[in-house]
């Protein structure tokens, strides 16, 4: 009881007792868990079979801001031209960061003087998932087509038709904001994982990596400067980001099955020093699945990705977009363009903000202009949904200028197709090369 006990006593008088709490030793304060590392899972993957994923890892997945990736649809509108294309972001990151622990796993097993720890896997495997982090409703449209054509009406720069990176912002900047973002926000701490915070700005690296490793890299130091080519190769392209896309989109939009040797390149792969960096090499004998990887890539932008059906939704749903963007807040911010300067507010944006934009257009509050707008938007979205569509009026195959085309070509077979065992080789692909360039010549001459 709260209050004093109160007893009679034989003689019939009242005794008053102390309380029950007054001799009862105090509770020992409860010592405080420390957190309880998750362990790995396995997940059936359509692409890749099974799939281990670490518990690092799920600290980063089972988070609100990265399940968003799961309303993200990986091809934007290509699933109204390839009905089946509707796989999301969330597996393609999921599949993005197995390969890159498998390609880490294979250099630690064929070539250990790399001493490449598991801090360093597991950093790879973190930036491999999220890459794609920062990517905004229907992807590539967003930041490719929509964030540049509002700073150019803004008039803050000139819109060159040159896309996000010349913007300024890009994808790859948002997917690093979002790292900061989610771990702050969800109090998760690597540290028990080993890592630190060197280890989260290498991870950041890892997404977009400086143009000058010798220089700019804070992560790794030179030794490990291969790293940087697993998740996004700036050499020669061939990275697990498009090892997992071209498969998976591959597979949903019924142009082709197979691994595209992609395992077969892996193992063959090794890292070799070129001008004074670590680099990811190719023996000559993996040329033939190098030039499918490739070939399977022109195959995907010019009958899904570059689809004038899909430009035509594209172009579409940047109009409606651009009339909807001064008239659409979201969680705080007055504008759709802005929530890339509030990782809180872009969280909330997916594949369901067409939606938000048709609602919001029968909301009879708002002002004569913002209706005005609204309504076209909601039209032009009706149009997309009824598929009556932009009319494609022409195409043209934009040719590079010849200097440009033959740099390309020169670096990127040398880049691509390091011998790995023998000098002499190497020096036959250059020389096959300078063929080649001269061959060119004597067509344009001709």
């Amino acid at each position: 009881q709260d209050g004093d006990a109160k007893v009679h006593t034989s003689s019939g008088s009242r005794a008053r007792l102390a309380p029950s709490n007054m001799f009862t030793p105090p509770r020992p304060k409860r010592l405080r868990k420390s957190k309880k590392l998750r362990s790995a899972r396995t997940v059936r993957d359509p692409i890749h079979n099974q799939i281990d994923i670490p518990g690092v890892c799920w600290e980063i997945i089972d988070t609100p801001e990265f399940q968003r990736l799961r309303h993200l649809k990986q091809t934007g509108m290509v699933f109204r031209v390839y009905p089946s294309a509707v796989h999301s972001r969330f597996e393609h990151s999921l599949g993005v960061c197995y390969l890159a622990g498998k390609w880490v796993d294979h250099f630690r097993e064929v070539q250990p003087d790399l001493e490449i720890t598991e801090k360093d896997k597991y950093c790879v495997m973190l930036a491999g998932l999220c890459h794609d982090w920062g990517h905004g409703p229907y992807s590539h449209v967003f930041d490719g087509e929509f964030i540049p054509s509002v700073k150019a009406r803004s008039n803050d720069v000139k819109d060159d038709g040159g896309g996000g990176d010349a913007h300024g912002w890009t994808h790859e900047q948002a997917s690093q904001n979002m790292i900061d973002f989610a771990l702050e926000k969800n109090q998760i701490s690597l540290v028990e994982y080993g890592l630190d915070a060197k280890d989260i700005v290498f991870i950041k690296e890892l997404i977009d990596p400086p143009k000058n490793l010798r220089r700019h890299a804070r992560g790794r130091g030179a030794s490990k400067s291969f790293l940087y080519e697993i998740v996004s190769n700036k050499i020669c392209g061939l990275d697990v980001d498009k090892f997992d896309y071209f498969q998976r989109d591959r597979f949903f939009t019924g142009m082709g099955t197979g691994d595209l040797s992609i395992n077969y390149i892996i193992k063959q792969s090794r890292v070799k020093v070129v001008d004074g960096m670590r680099q990811i090499c190719f023996p000559e004998k993996c040329v033939r699945q190098i030039l499918e990887i490739y070939r399977a890539r022109f195959n995907l932008h010019h009958s899904v990705y570059q689809h004038r059906v899909v430009k035509s939704l594209e172009l579409m749903l940047v109009d409606a977009l651009l009339l909807a963007n001064d008239h659409t807040p979201i969680k705080g911010c007055s504008t759709i363009a802005s929530c890339i300067e509030n990782m809180e507010a872009y969280a909330w944006l997916n594949d369901s903000i067409l939606d938000l934009i048709v609602h919001r257009s029968y909301n009879p509050s708002l002002s004569a202009q913002a209706v005005k707008d609204l309504t076209k938007a909601r039209k032009i979205i009706e149009q997309m949904r009824s598929r009556r569509l932009y009319k494609c009026v022409g195409a043209v195959v934009y040719k590079p200028p010849h200097t440009t085309h033959a740099r390309f070509f020169r670096q990127g077979i040398r880049a691509a197709v390091a011998c790995c065992d023998d000098a002499k080789k190497g020096r036959n692909i250059q020389n096959t090369c300078s063929l080649a360039e001269r061959e060119r010549e004597r067509e344009r001459e001709r």
